[in-house]
């Protein structure tokens, strides 16, 4: 165990132990109790799915495939564990209404609160039909009963909870899987090709074995383990040195495992992929694509649920049926002359009817619904409503009515005629592609970038291995949250995702977005490069890069000397390929593009042996001096961006 008294979830007999002991704690507790034992027990699926990706990133073999699998397992147990003891609460809880019955209403309602989850809960005790609405006014949650409702025996969870355990299980959420297709050469002659008829036909058999197979994600991060002690400090490094260490540190590049890690980082000529069509999504287009669309703020669960046997009174005994673990979840809209039995609701799981929307055509039955989306989310355009549909394990766009938004207040209301559990979805790629990007070197380690994206424009200051947000004039107000609180880059990029800014690219993301495509090797070493000499050297964004027709062979960008952190600078235009790095003769107003190398330059072999070339003593001097952690921080930030394909 550890010091706080948690298990390593790392360590499998500390962790079964720990969920044995949980499972097996039946004890009555209160609700505030139980939503700080859940704190406890997300965190614990957290470093699981963090270390999940760390070892996605390492280089496969059986041990990795094992361990990966091992927390896969005891993540997913951990989640139906988290469900489990919320039901259990919600259900003893229930089950003593009648003690904590308002007196004035004559029903029993509650709200607590805890960091990962808010459960609001509410039993009809009294039966009376002159209600009209629920309200959680801690919440700003609102719903209205209907007669159906108010004459049954009936209970209603709202529950909110940050965490999102449903996504994961959905086809769309992980990209698609792909096969790999190797082209056949063009250009070969004729009577050669007669010639070797039969060899041809061996290889083409050959390639066809490979062709049938699904090619896992190409990983091309090392392992952690190799990654260089971020506490050393050496002053002068030549070029190899600094970049061997960069590559055995780009492991910790990535956050969640939804960046890098997902990108193929070299490229193959003769090779392109196809992906496998999934039916889920050509079939219906009301299921939500996870792969274009994020849930935002976790999930909000509105229950219907039968309430349990409530205590009897005869004579001086208290008489109390056993409670049956697990949640009775109540279809809707239900029959009121039929009482539902356990074969209808099965013991923690929805019905197929219970999240899914009416046919029956009774527009009586439909809940007009208000709540208050978090405040803290940035959403660029009205938010999109779903709903999980459990038959099929995924989120479904349809079943939502009349839906009104207020960006002023952040309040939406929407009719349903189901309960079940509900997500707020957002476009991943508003923000894509970038309108502009600069990198500008402020001191030794030191140095700050500025994104305009589509949408929204923030700058990323960076020193050394932390970073932090600044605001700009045209930065939403809601990123004042995490503005100028130091993290680490993944910590940073994790909550902009979380707060609604989603600006960091996937292996399949141009499929949602215009892109202007380079090859991966030369677009990755080109950030390594800039990485390398940005404590002395600033760079931007070209038009060129975009309209010049060098396509994905070559990389154009701006680029400078600036050891003053000036900001209006006198850009000079660089054109990077497989062959040479030059400075090309154009400037950013030329009013059309050439390759005509400036007066007086030399071609070279990549864009740091040329600016270290030009460079003056005092930029040599800050680039030798440059630490590991700065490199590894700044080119964090550039890879996780793929600047230079999507701007």
């Amino acid at each position: 165990m550890r010091c706080d008294g948690s298990p390593n979830p790392f360590i499998s007999s500390e962790l079964n132990t720990y969920m044995n002991l949980w499972r097996e704690d039946t004890a009555i507790k209160s609700i505030s109790e139980v939503l700080n034992e859940i704190t406890d027990g997300v965190n614990l699926v957290n470093e699981l799915i963090e270390g999940m990706d760390e070892l996605s990133l390492s280089e496969g073999d059986n041990s990795t495939e094992v361990k990966e699998e091992r927390n896969r397992q005891a993540s997913l147990q951990l989640q139906q564990l988290v469900s489990d003891k919320l039901d259990e609460t919600t259900m003893y809880q229930l089950a003593f209404a009648h003690e904590n019955a308002d007196p004035d209403q004559l029903n029993f309602k509650q709200s607590e609160s805890s960091h990962q989850a808010t459960i609001c809960l509410w039993a009809n005790l009294s039966k009376n039909p002159r209600v009209k609405a629920l309200d959680f006014e801690e919440r700003s949650f609102s719903i209205e009963l209907p007669r159906l409702i108010l004459l049954a025996n009936i209970g209603i969870r709202v529950m909110y909870t940050k965490f999102d355990y449903l996504s994961p299980k959905c086809r769309t959420f992980n990209p698609k899987p792909r096969r790999k297709i190797v082209k056949k050469g063009e250009d070969k002659d004729e009577s050669n090709e007669n010639g070797n008829e039969a060899e041809g036909q061996i290889q083409d058999d050959e390639k066809s074995g490979t062709n049938n197979e699904l090619t896992e994600v190409e990983k091309k991060l090392p392992n952690e383990s190799e990654n260089v002690s971020s506490s050393v400090q050496i002053p002068a490094l030549d070029f190899d040195q600094l970049t061997e260490s960069v590559e055995n540190a780009e492991n910790n590049e990535n956050v969640d495992g939804e960046h890098n890690k997902d990108i193929v980082a070299d490229d193959d000529e003769e090779s392109v992929y196809e992906e496998i069509d999934d039916d889920l999504l050509d079939d219906d287009d009301n299921v939500v694509d996870l792969r274009a669309y994020r849930s935002m703020g976790g999930c909000v669960y509105i229950d219907l649920i039968q309430l349990p046997p409530q205590r009897k009174k005869i004579k001086n005994w208290i008489i109390r049926e056993t409670i049956s673990p697990g949640l009775q979840r109540q279809a809707y809209p239900f029959d009121a002359s039929k009482p539902v039995t356990p074969a209808q609701t099965s013991s923690g799981k929805e019905s197929a009817s219970t999240n899914s929307p009416s046919t029956s055509g009774n527009s009586s039955g439909s809940l007009l619904t208000t709540m208050q989306l978090p405040q803290y989310m940035v959403f660029s355009e009205p938010p999109q409503l779903a709903r999980w549909d459990d038959k099929n394990a995924c989120w479904r766009f349809d079943g939502f009515n009349d839906v009104k938004y207020d960006e002023a207040t952040k309040m939406i209301a929407f009719k349903i005629d189901f309960f079940g559990p509900i997500a707020i979805m957002q476009d991943k790629y508003l923000n894509l592609p970038f309108q502009f990007w600069e990198y500008t070197p402020l001191d030794l380690n030191h140095g700050k970038l500025l994104f305009m994206a589509a949408i929204t424009e923030f700058e990323v200051e960076i020193k050394d291995d932390v970073c932090r947000i600044k605001l700009t004039a045209e930065s939403p107000k809601e990123i004042e949250l995490i503005t100028d609180k130091w993290m680490s880059p993944q910590e940073l990029m994790k909550c902009m995702e979380e707060i609604g800014i989603d600006v960091f690219p996937t292996i399949d993301s141009d499929k949602y977005v215009s892109i202007n495509p380079k090859k991966k090797k030369l677009e990755f070493d080109v950030y390594r490069q800039i990485a390398l000499t940005g404590s002395a050297y600033s760079y931007s964004w070209s038009k060129w890069n975009t309209e010049a027709d060098s396509g994905r062979d070559s990389i154009i960008l701006r680029g400078v000397e600036n050891l003053t952190a000036e900001e209006a600078l006198d850009y000079k235009i660089y054109m990077i390929n497989r062959q040479r790095a030059s400075e090309l003769k154009i400037t950013e107003e030329s009013d059309e593009y050439s390759e005509s190398p400036a007066e007086g330059t030399h071609f070279h072999s990549d864009l740091y042996h040329m600016i270290t070339d030009g460079a003056t003593q005092d930029s040599l001097t800050r680039i030798r001096n440059s630490s590991f952690l700065f490199v590894d921080n700044l080119y964090t930030w550039l890879s996780s961006t793929r600047l230079f394909a999507f701007s």
